[in-house]
């Protein structure tokens, strides 16, 4: 009878220690995936940048995120020039500035065409220390691992082809207590607005024989050239219209896409790429 109670209590002790040892090892992997889901050291997942309909870094980062935050400062230049006016199919330079003298800071940001809510012209990383996320059609830059103790972050961004109106680029920053846990963060949101030089696109259109009014949804040519035959063609090549006059075209109904418009005059054959968005 001593015997089998020894038994009894050899056994409920292996269970017991085996049950410790798997809880340990459950406790410690869920500890350790909910931290490095929360430190996003080498950027966050897209659309957290506080655009309409998207999320911020609240959503890994407990805390409230303040917003119209000079936390975050967005320079847009050209040619070392700063402008809060943009110049359609021009590339700038853009610095983006967390200032606050934590060690660890990451951020997010898109460029938005205000009227529709999607993506406005292009960004391109320019080195390590940034990144582009892309979800469906909207288009994203990060900071990365090589640079989550940066102040300061440099890329480029193309303007769209054509006026689109108002455009905001959406920040988000993150300033990190560096605790390794989501904890006692402190995010930051901002939107920095720029609009279209319309000067630029009184000149432009001077002096080109076709030009696509994306405000008025239409592609028009000028009125001082005589057009024998003006044609429409798809990003495959396929023929859409064919007419022969140069009366403005309404793009209304036309999918999202690249489209090639030619004009062929007595003198000289013309060919633009449209892109409608």
């Amino acid at each position: 009878m001593k015997s089998s109670s020894i038994l009894f209590l050899f056994l409920l002790a292996i269970v017991g220690f085996s049950f410790l040892s798997v809880n340990s090892v459950s406790i410690n992997y869920i500890s350790k995936t909910k931290s490095n889901h929360a430190l996003n050291g080498n950027g966050a997942p897209a659309g957290r940048t506080g655009a309409p309909g998207e999320t911020n870094c609240t959503a890994c980062h407990n805390g409230t995120a303040t917003t119209n935050s000079a936390i975050n400062i967005i320079e847009v230049s050209k040619d070392g020039q700063i402008v809060n006016e943009y110049v359609p199919n021009t590339v700038y330079d853009v610095m983006l500035e967390i200032n606050n003298s934590a060690v660890k800071k990451g951020f997010q940001t898109t460029a938005r065409i205000v009227s529709s809510n999607t993506t406005a012209g292009t960004l391109q990383a320019i080195t390590p220390s940034t990144a582009i996320l892309t979800s469906g059609t909207k288009q994203f830059i990060n900071h990365t691992s090589t640079s989550n103790t940066n102040s300061q972050f440099f890329f480029k961004w193309t303007a769209p082809s054509d006026n689109v109106g108002e455009i905001k680029f959406y920040v988000a920053s993150c300033v990190s207590n560096s605790n390794n846990n989501d904890s006692g963060d402190l995010i930051h949101l901002s939107q920095h607005s720029f609009t279209c030089n319309e000067n630029s696109i009184n000149e432009l259109n001077k002096n080109s024989y076709i030009y696509y009014q994306h405000e008025k949804n239409q592609i028009c040519f000028s009125k001082e050239m005589i057009f024998q035959n003006v044609k429409v063609f798809d990003f495959n090549g396929n023929l859409l219209i064919n007419k022969n006059n140069n009366e403005n075209l309404s793009t209304l109904n036309w999918k999202k896409g690249i489209y090639f418009i030619q004009v062929n005059s007595k003198e000289k054959t013309w060919t633009k790429k449209i892109i409608i968005e």
